[in-house]
């Protein structure tokens, strides 16, 4: 992935996913990058914010889940708006992430 990249995201857990753009999928385009001890993180802004476990939903963070096997599978957490600003100091911040959707980049 590369900053400004358009990207779409396919959900594959939760099973039962929905936002505004439909079932089990969201886009956004790819902000910010960084290279953490957790491995390659991407801030990606939703290109339409959605409602997930009560939280409003603008950013999301991807991490490769293994990408020697494949560069699509993802692990995908909520960030909170107050932290994006703090996206690139990403390992101090990476307690306060929500790993909640594993999915697909297409």
């Amino acid at each position: 992935m590369q900053i400004n990249q358009q990207v779409k995201l396919i959900v594959a857990e939760p099973w039962n996913f929905t936002s505004p753009e439909g079932d089990n999928k969201f886009s956004g385009v790819v902000c910010e990058y960084t290279n953490s001890n957790s491995g390659e993180a991407y801030l990606i802004k939703n290109n339409v914010p959605f409602v997930h476990n009560g939280a409003k939903v603008s950013y999301v963070v991807a991490m490769y889940r293994n990408k020697d096997v494949s560069d699509k599978n993802m692990n995908i957490a909520y960030i909170p708006d107050n932290l994006t600003h703090q996206f690139n100091q990403f390992d101090t911040i990476f307690d306060k992430l929500q790993f909640v959707i594993i999915g697909s980049i297409v």
